[in-house]
């Protein structure tokens, strides 16, 4: 029996310690591994379950989808606001309007970032027509009361 992921858990000895002593012990009458080998590349994790010959295969892993985490299920609510109504979305919807919704926000902000650095340019086109006129602005700041 081969498992070829075991989710977002990258830990060495993940799978024995969860199968681990409890399942071990509980159900020792009818374990029917003779060893786990760890297959693990630079391509994936693989664990290899070794199964006794007189083993069913189909009830060793319904066994380790219901004692351990290799199977888990969890519920979700996928209700979000879209142009202001909530709305149920399935997951391809909700990817959509979230990218959507980066979309806005990088537009938004590299307007806004192109704003200032238009303001910035300006000054700076200032401060370069008074350097070429320096001594005009010298004799004007003389002449100003104070």
């Amino acid at each position: 029996m081969r498992i070829q992921s075991l989710g977002s858990s990258n830990e060495e000895g993940w799978l024995e310690l969860n199968v681990g002593p409890k399942w071990k012990f509980e159900y020792s009458s009818t374990w029917a591994t003779l060893g786990i080998r760890d297959e693990s590349d630079r391509n994936g994790m693989r664990i290899v379950y070794v199964l006794k010959r007189d083993a069913v295969p189909n009830v060793v892993l319904n066994k380790l989808y219901k004692y351990t985490q290799l199977q888990s299920s969890f519920s979700v609510n996928n209700i979000a606001l879209v142009k202001g109504r909530p709305e149920m979305l399935n997951l391809k919807d909700m990817i959509r309007h979230f990218v959507e919704h980066r979309h806005v926000v990088v537009v938004r902000r590299t307007e806004f970032e192109l704003r200032q650095a238009e303001k910035r340019a300006h000054v700076l086109e200032g401060l370069l027509i008074a350097i070429d006129h320096l001594d005009a602005v010298i004799k004007l700041n003389i002449l100003l009361p104070r």
